[in-house]
């Protein structure tokens, strides 16, 4: 059964994937001892905008869903 298109490009970009994780593991590793010295900000930081995401993206949910139902196309 012959590959589609859309199967090919997955396929090779799946191969590939680990390529972009080194700039970044790199980046790491060189400024390790940056990231040793700041871990609090970091990890506050990352909790804080999860959350914030989080909220935004339950926010901009509940005013599509009423949006969509006021206008008549909601399920």
């Amino acid at each position: 059964m012959p590959f589609s298109i859309q199967e090919y490009a997955r396929n090779r970009y799946a191969k590939h994937l680990s390529l972009l994780f080194v700039p970044a593991g790199v980046g790491v590793m060189l400024h390790f001892h940056r990231v040793a010295a700041e871990w609090f900000p970091i990890v506050a930081a990352l909790i804080l905008s999860t959350i914030m995401a989080i909220i935004v993206a339950a926010v901009t949910t509940q005013w599509l869903a009423r949006l969509l139902n006021r206008s008549g196309r909601g399920a």
